[in-house]
């Protein structure tokens, strides 16, 4: 807009009704002055993209995506709250920010499932990036247990931390059951489904045996029966998992 010939382009008075003279001076700022004298910043970028977009000043616009993407490219020493973090990619969202949204899912993997859910990202981030974000979290999760599925499930490594260190155990079931519900090569496998309810059992990880049970449903008793450690499972297992196949 800035560089056509607009209405207003010679008059000594623009009237700009419902902006904040600050946040506007900030903006005209961002192409009047050079980039090392007034830069966009985490402080400013989101006051100045929406009115770039407004006016279609689309090397302003530009300024504001690379100012996201270094902003997410810091090192882990200035890491960004999980708040803000959705703010960006909210903001991101709506003006169609490219090289900011090929980056968000890789940049989402630093945050828990619990800690984006609690920030509201079912409200701030669309369902298709929502998903991207947790599919590069299933990865990061894959690659973990391709490496450490059989010193998770020893039992002997189970009863040293759990004796040792009560909230290790409690970070261990929480792993345990984000694979158990979403890995495909942990709910897919019978032996790991059986391993984990008797996890569950030994160790009183109620959450894990009955995410377990659930996953569980979907082999036959006699691939159940047939697997190394179901003889482990005490009749109290058993009976959950023949009352959750009857359900099903």
């Amino acid at each position: 807009m800035f560089e056509s010939d607009f209405e207003e382009k010679h008059a000594e008075v623009i009237p700009l009704p419902g902006k904040k003279f600050k946040e506007f001076k900030l903006f005209l700022y961002s192409f009047y002055f050079p980039p090392l004298t007034r830069p966009i910043t985490a402080d400013t970028v989101l006051v100045i993209l929406p009115l770039a977009d407004e006016y279609e000043v689309q090397p302003v616009i530009d300024k504001c995506s690379q100012c996201l993407v270094e902003m997410f490219e810091k090192p882990n020493k200035h890491p960004i709250d999980v708040e803000s973090f959705l703010e960006y990619v909210n903001y991101a969202e709506h003006f169609k920010l490219a090289p900011v949204l090929s980056i968000v899912p890789k940049h989402g993997t630093e945050y828990t499932i619990l800690s984006l859910k609690n920030a509201g990202i079912d409200e701030k981030v669309s369902p298709n990036m929502k998903m991207k974000i947790l599919e590069e979290k299933s990865k990061l999760m894959e690659s973990f247990f391709e490496r450490f599925i059989p010193s998770m499930f020893s039992l002997k490594h189970i009863y040293y931390v759990s004796h040792k260190e009560k909230e290790a155990l409690e970070k261990l079931e929480s792993i345990a059951v984000h694979a158990c519900d979403n890995i495909p090569m942990i709910h897919s496998d019978v032996e790991v489904i059986v391993d984990s309810i008797q996890m569950g059992q030994e160790f009183k990880l109620h959450t894990l045996k009955s995410h377990a049970i659930v996953q569980a449903s979907k082999f036959t008793m006699n691939e159940l029966q047939a697997t190394k450690n179901f003889h482990r499972l005490n009749s109290e297992s058993k009976t959950e998992l023949e009352n959750n196949k009857i359900s099903c």
